[in-house]
């Protein structure tokens, strides 16, 4: 062997090999990139397994959290020695050469897939590496999927004839929708006395994404309100393009702040894009999707609230046409109009979280897969067809408006709740009935939340 190659062979050693278990397990194979800017790298750990993607970053933010992640993923470097080793070939490594790309949030990646934690749909672009170590690992764990897509058809079709739980199914939809149609999401709370159902319709509704494996029939595919907002921040980002579900405002904080606490996390979610703060390392969080709150008191019986605290005068319009109030219907049972059979709201609820529970995360995949597919084979009709059934919802929103304006001013929510919300989930309820969302269709071929661009656009 020639000088040159005992000294090419030695170089190799020295960045891709380490002394001991070290030397036999790990590689470092490349670079990587998020859109954000985040640097990335991936390690071979050999004997077939599949490779490690991390954050570089978080090696030098939080050294003791980014190794109890890499523990955990099967490296086992426990070890100060093993761990200052690996750390010092990452930064001694070339890191020159092509860099993969990072997807590292849930949601819309560009216009090409939309990332989940264990797939990419339809699939993953070449040299596009997921990574979403960053997202709260309790998130992670509700994007579940179990059952059968006529499972939860069978789910859906108990929306007939109960606006509130067919509205809460199309909400589920507007996440993946906005993204590419680019228009902001929305925000929407049920408001009704306890044992009222708003809590189990959301719960079901909801399991259109996944379902909590700890908690589902408690939460469903989503949270407590009971968080500080830099955990809600987190949160808002796991959720990013799926729909974010927030139980009982009333739980928030529970003190006598509670009310301003709630008023201030509105806002901060509508901001979509995280708190500046010194600490902050990398760019600022980012989110958009729909949100589904529940509470026993309304958005301006929390104004009223904030003002017996003695806050600071403020435009009630503000919050009312950011998280917009939907109450319970003026003649059913709680939440529900109609109890298909059964003696009352809580059994109904009660079987309809069975149905969840058996029967979850499908659907929304299926919507996606198709809503992209067709986005990307014609993605002028898709916009124009989107835009036209706004247009038409808004004319008819504009009527019932002017019907009810002599008892109620409302032109100041035109422009924010009419055009900005109440059109999007009437857009995404014509997309999810007329794809068979809400009730059984008559063609044997067609699935859940099947496409049709011949019925889509009739």
């Amino acid at each position: 062997m020639t000088y040159a190659q005992n000294s090419k062979m030695d170089e190799t050693r020295r960045s891709n090999c380490a002394p001991g278990r070290l030397y036999r397990q790990i590689k470092i194979l490349a670079f990587g990139e998020a859109p954000t800017g985040n640097q990335y790298v991936k390690l071979g750990r050999g004997l077939g397994l599949k490779p490690i993607i991390f954050r570089i970053d978080n090696l030098a933010t939080n050294r003791a959290a980014a190794f109890q992640l890499l523990n955990r993923q099967g490296l086992h470097l426990i070890s100060p020695a093993a761990q200052a080793e690996l750390i010092k070939r990452i930064q001694e490594h070339d890191p020159r050469g092509k860099k993969f790309s990072v997807a590292e949030d849930v949601g819309m990646f560009y216009d090409t897939c939309f990332i989940l934690p264990d797939e990419a749909i339809p699939s993953l672009p070449k040299d596009v590496e997921i990574c979403v170590n960053d997202i709260r690992a309790d998130v992670i764990a509700r994007h579940q999927v179990s059952g059968t897509l006529d499972g939860w058809r069978e789910l859906a079709a108990y929306g007939k004839g109960n606006s509130r739980l067919m509205f809460a199914f199309a909400l589920n939809f507007i996440g993946p929708t906005c993204a590419l149609w680019e228009r902001q999401s929305v925000a929407f709370q049920f408001t009704a006395k306890g044992g009222a159902g708003k809590s189990s319709i959301a719960v079901v509704s909801t399991s259109a994404w996944g379902w909590d494996p700890v908690n589902g029939k408690k939460y469903g595919f989503g949270t407590s309100w009971n968080t500080t907002d830099n955990k809600l921040e987190l949160t808002c980002r796991a959720y990013n393009h799926t729909i974010l579900f927030l139980d009982e405002t009333g739980a928030h904080t529970g003190s006598e702040r509670g009310a301003v606490d709630n008023l201030d996390a509105v806002m901060r979610i509508d901001g979509q894009l995280e708190k500046d703060r010194l600490t902050n390392v990398g760019s600022r969080l980012t989110w958009s999707m729909p949100i589904l709150s529940t509470s026993n008191v309304s958005v301006p019986e929390m104004l009223a609230a904030r003002r017996r605290k003695g806050s600071a005068p403020i435009d009630a319009r503000v919050y009312c046409d950011r998280l917009i109030d939907i109450p319970a219907p003026a003649a059913g049972h709680g939440m529900y109009e109609h109890l298909h059979g059964f003696d009352d709201g809580g059994k109904l609820s009660e079987h309809l979280k069975t149905l969840a529970a058996a029967n979850h995360g499908l659907a929304a995949r299926e919507f996606v897969e198709h809503f992209l597919t067709e986005y990307q084979n014609d993605e002028a009709g898709v916009k124009a067809f989107l835009d036209a059934r706004s247009q038409a919802y808004e004319r008819k929103a504009r009527e019932k408006i002017s019907a009810s304006e002599a008892h109620v001013r409302v032109h100041h929510k035109l422009q924010r709740c009419t055009r900005r919300a109440l059109l999007l989930s009437s857009t995404a309820f014509c997309l999810t009935r007329e794809s068979n969302c809400s009730q059984r269709s008559s063609d044997a071929n067609a699935t859940t939340l099947r496409w049709s661009m011949g019925r889509w656009r009739a």
